[in-house]
């Protein structure tokens, strides 16, 4: 075990980005959005207390711990060797690994659940809104109402033909149903306020630490970037920086950069930087594109803040573009699920 503060950006990566090391100690620059850049230890960044624990529970954070020294000492190598075409068997357990411990990994979920939850609880919230709604769906599409009362019924051991008479009386019993809405659903509403944050963290958390005891590695993502042709590039003007969330995915899409990798993206490319100047790159041709507006797309792709090793005007322009691209949705991708949910 690691201890209580526990490191979702690895140390051993950071090292890579520093600005200056006194003894032992190494220090970087972070760049926040809205926010000026300070210097500060690695110790202080990508840390934050019982991140991988629930309670007593340190297994993932144990598991986290064993695989860390075989894969700083990769890390170390990939500094100091030659550019060009590398293999080596740990480079797609390094890849995921880094895109499924991350704090940016977590609040991406997180976020996107929590705006779904609140435009949903709004809609319930308009009662009139709502009780319009589900006479609607009840008039138009009765399928899903059904269903839903054919589950119910049968949980309850009632015959099948049950269904059919709750169905026929609905529409009779709909006034006194939508007045029980209009009255209901406001205080549903306000509940689900109070509780639902809380519970879309801690599900956000345990599901994360449930998926680190299942492999800190997964397998599946760990195949897959195998079948990836791996180089070292050197950047000559060192302007790369390391966002939150490590490692950033080039996809053939409308919105090219990413920072997971979903079964159905055509992947043109991983990155991960390793220093300013010393780029991972895994593709599956010999082309790669997306190099010279890389920083940018690391810039766009960071939730909440980026490190470097330099403080500079061209670092400062950066760090307006946090938040960009970071979420796993986009707001109109969201809106379009919830447009299909309300109707």
């Amino acid at each position: 075990m690691s201890g209580k503060r526990q490191h979702f950006i690895p140390q051993f990566l950071q090292r890579g980005f520093a600005s200056h090391i006194v003894g032992d100690e190494v220090f970087t620059w972070v760049y926040r959005k809205g926010a000026h850049p300070f210097n500060t230890n690695i110790k202080n960044i990508g840390v934050e207390r019982a991140f991988y624990t629930l309670e007593n529970d340190t297994v993932a954070d144990d598991l986290i711990t064993g695989v860390e020294g075989p894969l700083s000492e990769l890390v170390e190598r990939l500094l100091i060797s030659p550019g060009g075409p590398m293999r080596d068997p740990l480079v797609p357990s390094l890849i995921a690994h880094l895109e499924i411990r991350t704090r940016h990994f977590r609040q991406c979920y997180m976020q996107s659940a929590e705006y779904l939850m609140s435009q949903f609880i709004d809609f319930i919230a308009d009662a009139d809104s709502f009780a319009e709604s589900f006479e609607r769906t009840l008039r138009d599409d009765p399928s899903s109402i059904r269903e839903m009362f054919s589950e119910e019924l049968a949980a309850k051991g009632l015959p099948p033909s049950t269904t059919q008479i709750v169905m026929g009386l609905l529409p009779i019993y709909m006034p006194i149903l939508k007045a029980k809405l209009r009255c209901e659903m406001p205080q549903l509403a306000a509940f689900l306020r109070q509780t639902l944050p809380r519970m879309v963290s801690e599900a956000a958390k345990s599901g994360q630490i449930k998926a680190l005891k299942g492999g800190v590695s997964p397998a599946v993502r760990v195949h897959h970037y195998e079948s990836l042709s791996y180089r070292l590039l050197d950047i000559p003007d060192k302007s790369l920086v390391l966002g939150d969330s490590a490692v950033v995915f080039r996809v053939d899409a409308p919105k090219p950069y990413k920072t997971f990798w979903e079964k159905n993206d055509r992947l043109q490319a991983v990155f991960l930087p390793l220093a300013p100047e010393r780029l991972l790159v895994g593709t599956h041709s010999e082309f790669i594109s997306g190099i010279r507006d890389l920083s940018q797309a690391i810039a766009g792709c960071s939730l909440e803040y980026f490190i470097t090793h330099d403080n500079c005007e061209a670092n400062d322009l950066l760090k307006d573009l946090i938040g960009r691209d970071a979420y796993l949705l986009s707001r109109s991708q969201m809106k379009e699920i919830l447009s299909e949910v309300f109707r």
